[in-house]
C-alpha cells in the first residue's frame, strides 16, 4: 500500500535554462510549454518518452499541481526578492504543447486570479489582479509624480511591468489602462494640478498620439 506520493515544482531564476521539463526522478518530457520544472512519481512507459495519461495515479498527481503551484507562488510573492520573476513562471494555456497539461495551466491562472498577489505603486501593496492596471505609456506621465487617486494601489509595480509579458498579466486578469480609465484620471483635478506644466505637456503628447480615442477631451479646461 502506497501512503505517500511526491510532487515537486521548481521555478528557475535568472538566466537558468528552463524548457518546461517533466521528470519522474529522471527526465521524461521536455519542451512542454510549462514555464517551470515538474517532478513527480508518474507512471511512465518503458520508453520513458511520456507519462501514462489514463492512469488514475497520474491523474491524481496532475490534479495536485495547481494547488501546489499557487501555494508556493503566494508564499514566495510575499517574501522573495525574486517576486517579479515568479510571474514569468505562470503557464499560459495557449502555449502548452502537451495536451494533458492544458487543464493544469488553465486552473493555475484561474486560481491566481483570485489571489492578492500583484505588487502595486506607490507602496508595494498587493492587489487582486482584477483590481490592477498595467500600462507602459501612461506610466511615463506619472514618473516622479503622485498618482491619480483612482490609480493608487492599482498600477502594477514598474519592476513587474518591465519583467513580465503582457499575455501573462492578462491571463490572470490584469487589464491594461483603458481610454475610460484615462478620462477618469484626467477628471482628478487635484492630480492634474499636481503634475505641473511639464506633466501637462507629457499628458497632452500622450493624448495627441491617440487622438481618435481622446479627441473629446479639451485640456485647456485644466
Amino acid at each position: 500500500e502506497v501512503l505517500d506520493r511526491d510532487v515537486t515544482i521548481s521555478f528557475p531564476i535568472g538566466n537558468t535554462a528552463n524548457d518546461g521539463a517533466i521528470y519522474a526522478y529522471l527526465p521524461v518530457l521536455e519542451n512542454t510549454g510549462m514555464p517551470f520544472i515538474l517532478n513527480a512519481d508518474f507512471l511512465v512507459p518503458g520508453s520513458r518518452d511520456s507519462i501514462k495519461e489514463d492512469e488514475p495515479w497520474n491523474t491524481w498527481l496532475l490534479n495536485q499541481i495547481p494547488d501546489l503551484f499557487v501555494e508556493a507562488f503566494v508564499t514566495l510573492s510575499k517574501r522573495s526578492k525574486h517576486r517579479y520573476e515568479l510571474f514569468r513562471h505562470i503557464p499560459i494555456e495557449a502555449n502548452i504543447k502537451t495536451s494533458f497539461l492544458e487543464p493544469v495551466a488553465k486552473q493555475i491562472t484561474e486560481m491566481l486570479s483570485r489571489q492578492a498577489i500583484v505588487p502595486t505603486e506607490p507602496r508595494g501593496k498587493l492587489a487582486f489582479p482584477k483590481d490592477s492596471k498595467s500600462s507602459r505609456d501612461f506610466r511615463k506621465i506619472t514618473t516622479g509624480q503622485k498618482l491619480p487617486d483612482a490609480l493608487k494601489d492599482r498600477l502594477i509595480a514598474e519592476g513587474l511591468q518591465n519583467t513580465v509579458r503582457s499575455e501573462v498579466l492578462q491571463a490572470i486578469g490584469i487589464s491594461p489602462i483603458s481610454s475610460n480609465d484615462i478620462i477618469t484620471y484626467i477628471g482628478d483635478i487635484e492630480w492634474i494640478s499636481s503634475i505641473g506644466f511639464e506633466g501637462l505637456i507629457t499628458l497632452y503628447q500622450f493624448l495627441a498620439s491617440r487622438k481618435k480615442q481622446y479627441e473629446e477631451i479639451d485640456l485647456r479646461q485644466y
